[in-house]
This record gives structure tokens, C-alpha cells and sequence, in this order.
């Protein structure tokens, strides 16, 4: 059908089954060798689909992979105008493959580091790392406020190296300068396994639909039962892929850019990591 569906896991939230979490082959690259970023050899995965969530939530690990991919590509001159060079994300869904294009998960962050909310802090570390090289790019040492002093030369590797008031990214930084992992960090471990989120980057490239069910007789309940999937297609209507082949690549797409004071992390996930 135009719809794959795969049963859901909890009574509480939107989740499935996840394997085969990676970065799939290079796009100029002969090879299919793809790069496993979790939910590999037996490791038991869970996805949450949640529209309240900004971005994609993966494990530490998996962000640090991502990371170090985006770091190889950007020594050979990649920046956010060439995503196309990136690899798709892959990952499985109830025997099903998906991919997710390099515009999901790589993007470019602009706005003010004043009003950014700091539960960020802990989800996205990309972002201090982001604002050590905008400190450091700009000359003289000096900061938009002012001139860094001896004290801050010294602690310039502290955890609080950095001061979130330094203003705006984008008298710091040239296109694609800030390129970064558009993604959230989570090291979150449920009787599921270890979970991941499937934030708006998901709904953008996927038409999702959620069947309910009821529980109970007397005051019967709505729970979760099903979740349907189908990709958008040129026209953005539900459809697979005649070859039933996913290929995130056939179409150019245009870089994403975030602005960091409109991300947010759901209230529950800042509950459960409280």
C-alpha cells in the first residue's frame, strides 16, 4: 500500500522498533559501506515520533560520529552550500528502510546567543563548540562586547569558556562557517532499549498518520496501536518509490537554516533527564 505501518511500542508514547541506525554510503562513493551509528549486532533501539520535538534526538555516541564525519567532509572543503556530498541517514522501521537526506541532520544555526534557551546547552554541545570557534575566528581575541582578558585567555578550554552573550552568530561567522550536526543529543535508555526522537526533520521528508485504540471498557482509554509512514514524493504526495528504493538524493535540496532561540527540547524529555 501507499502507507507502511508498523505497530507501536508503548501505551504512552509514539514509538517503534529501531535497527540499523547509520550513515549511509558516500553519494560519489562506488561503495555501499555504510557507517553504524547505533541499533546494530543485537542492541535493542526504540524510536519516539514526537512533533513537539525541534530537531532528531540520537545518543552521544551517534552524535559524536556524526560529528566526526562532518569534520573529514569540511576539511575537503565542504561547507552548507555542498550537502549533497553527505551521506543520507538509514535506519529501519518494521523491516522497512528509510533514509533521511543530509538537510535532516546538517544545517547552519544563526540568530542570538542571548535568547537562546538554556536547556539547549545540554542537548546540543555542538553549540559551545560553535561558540569557541566564533571567539577564537575573530581577530585581535577580541569578542563583540569587548577585549578577552588574561583571565579568559587561561580558561579558554573551561567548561564556562565561553559567555552565551557574545551577540549575534552572524557578525561571527561567513556562510557556511557554522556548519554543524543539526541534531540533539540523548542518551536515554527506556525497557525498550535506547531511544531515539524523531523530530520535524522526520515530518518534512515522511506523511505520518496514528492509529489509536481503545483500553479498558469502563472508561475505556485511547493508546497508541499503529503508526503509518509513507515519503513524500516529487509533487509532496504519500508514495513509495516505484523500485522501493528510498534515494534521499534525487533532488536538490536547499540548506536548512535554524535559528538557535526557536529550537526547543520537549518537556518531557527535560523531566526524564532532570
Amino acid at each position: 500500500g501507499m502507507f507502511k505501518t508498523v505497530p507501536a511500542l508503548d501505551d504512552i508514547y509514539w514509538s517503534a522498533p529501531l535497527k540499523d541506525f547509520s550513515l549511509g554510503s558516500l553519494p560519489s562513493s562506488q561503495s555501499d559501506k555504510t557507517t553504524p551509528l547505533g541499533c546494530h549486532g543485537g542492541e535493542k533501539c526504540n524510536v519516539i515520533f514526537d512533533t513537539g520535538t525541534s530537531l532528531i534526538m540520537v545518543p552521544s555516541t551517534a552524535m559524536s560520529a556524526v560529528q566526526d564525519a562532518l569534520d573529514k567532509w569540511r576539511d575537503i572543503s565542504g561547507d552548507c552550500t555542498k550537502l549533497d556530498q553527505l551521506p543520507d541517514l538509514v535506519f529501519t522501521l518494521g523491516g522497512e528502510k528509510f533514509t533521511l537526506p543530509p538537510q535532516s541532520y546538517v544545517g547552519e544555526i544563526t540568530g542570538d546567543l542571548r535568547e537562546i534557551d538554556p536547556e539547549l546547552h545540554r542537548f546540543m554541545p555542538q553549540l559551545r563548540e560553535l561558540g569557541k570557534r566564533g571567539r577564537k575566528a575573530q581577530t585581535g581575541g577580541s569578542s563583540l562586547r569587548g577585549s578577552i582578558s588574561s583571565e579568559d585567555k587561561e580558561s579558554e578550554d573551561s567548561e564556562d569558556d565561553y559567555s552565551w552573550d557574545d551577540g549575534d552568530w552572524s557578525d561571527i561567522f561567513g556562510w557556511g562557517d557554522n556548519c554543524v550536526p543539526l541534531l540533539m543529543s540523548l542518551d536515554l535508555k527506556t525497557d525498550k532499549g535506547q531511544a531515539y526522537l524523531m523530530g520535524i526533520p522526520f515530518f518534512r521528508e515522511y506523511y505520518t498518520t496514528f492509529k489509536f485504540r481503545q483500553q479498558g471498557t469502563t472508561t475505556p482509554d485511547l493508546v497508541p496501536e499503529s503508526i503509518s509512514i509513507a515519503p513524500k514524493d516529487e509533487d509532496c504526495h504519500p508514495g513509495w518509490p516505484s523500485n522501493k528504493n528510498l534515494q534521499a538524493h534525487s533532488q536538490e535540496r536547499p540548506r536548512l537554516r535554524l535559528d538557535a532561540a526557536k529550537l526547543r527540547v520537549p518537556s518531557w524529555v527535560s523531566k526524564m533527564m532532570a
